[in-house]
């Protein structure tokens, strides 16, 4: 059996939220695989990878990237890790229409920078008046931020943010986000 999960099995056993014999049976082999944006090295490799993937799919022949487009992948946070990073690939591929991925070519989010460290060479750490924040709260910031950005458009936003519409929603519940008329969080 090969099992996978985001979530911190170790703290859930101590919480009481996942069973003890499950946790004993399951964890033979772990296997930790960190987040994309602290593997910003991976970035190129599986950005060509998707993109030769999309172009034989697409019908459409796609060389590469200009440099500043992987410059923007490379400075983006990816909360979307690899699955994000997919989309946005297929998405650019969609819409090119020339032999190399411009900028243009990426979501509005990632050319502006939303998202994306201060310096390509430090790695990014939640902060709110100087203290570091939860995976979770960043997560609940960065969903409120996307949502904003797109005016509320659930649709845009579980595109960008590299998730299935219901995926957006269950988040929204378990984070307390309004997804109303607006977000104003």
């Amino acid at each position: 059996i090969i099992a996978a999960t985001n979530r911190d099995l170790t703290a859930r056993l101590k919480d009481g939220q996942f069973r003890e014999d499950l946790y004993y049976r399951l964890n033979v082999v772990r296997i930790v695989l960190p987040p994309l944006r602290e593997r910003r090295d991976d970035i190129p490799m599986l950005a060509h990878h998707f993109l030769q993937k999309f172009s034989r799919v697409d019908a459409h022949p796609i060389r590469g990237f200009v440099p500043e487009t992987m410059n923007l992948l490379q400075r983006y946070l990816w909360p979307g890790n690899v699955r994000e990073l997919e989309h946005v690939i297929e998405r650019a591929v969609s819409l090119s229409h020339g032999p190399l991925l411009l900028p243009d070519d990426l979501p509005e989010l990632i050319r502006r920078g939303v998202g994306e460290t201060v310096d390509a060479n430090v790695e990014p750490a939640g902060e709110a008046n100087g203290a570091l924040l939860s995976l979770d709260a960043m997560t609940k910031l960065y969903v409120i931020r996307v949502l904003k950005e797109t005016g509320g458009n659930k649709v845009r936003a579980a595109k960008i943010l590299g998730i299935d519409r219901r995926t957006l929603y269950r988040m929204a519940d378990r984070f307390g986000i309004d997804l109303g008329e607006e977000t104003t969080e």
